[in-house]
């Protein structure tokens, strides 16, 4: 098991997207970053807006839910 933390924009050496990203833009970005990393069961931990991004990628990969 290892642990990866991601931040949203502004936060940390991210840089900022050219446009306003909504909760389906991250979780896009999201779904990619765990793609590309060979992730197969994810364990998501979101506050806020976080949150909202992790309801809706769970949403989208139910068989990643335990």
């Amino acid at each position: 098991m290892s642990r990866c933390q991601c931040g949203f924009s502004r936060f940390g050496k991210s840089e900022e997207p050219c446009a306003v990203w909504g909760v389906e833009d991250y979780t896009c970005a999201m779904e990619e970053f765990i793609e590309a990393l060979g992730i197969r069961n994810p364990v998501l931990l979101g506050h806020s807006f976080g949150g909202r991004v992790g309801i809706l990628y769970a949403s989208r990969h139910p068989e990643s839910r335990l």
